[in-house]
């Protein structure tokens, strides 16, 4: 289910919330994470060092895309 609009200004208004609503507790991040903590497999710290790491990674990259000159138009 797709969880945003196809766009930008797209606000989904279309959508019922109720719809929404009943898709969001169907995350499957939250739900593997659930999974993991319910059987002991990683500790609620582990899982925040691990979004705090991807998240790092992210706004890393993010910079350097930012930071990276725009290719010329020939080459675009």
């Amino acid at each position: 289910m797709r969880m945003r609009g196809h766009a930008e200004h797209d606000d989904m208004k279309y959508v019922p919330p109720e719809l929404l609503e009943e898709w969001a507790g169907k995350d499957p991040i939250r739900r593997y994470e659930s999974h993991l903590l319910d059987r002991g497999l990683a500790t609620a710290e582990e899982l925040r060092t691990v979004v705090a790491r991807i998240e790092a990674s992210l706004a890393e990259d993010l910079a350097f895309a930012e930071g990276s000159p725009s290719p010329s138009p020939r080459a675009a």
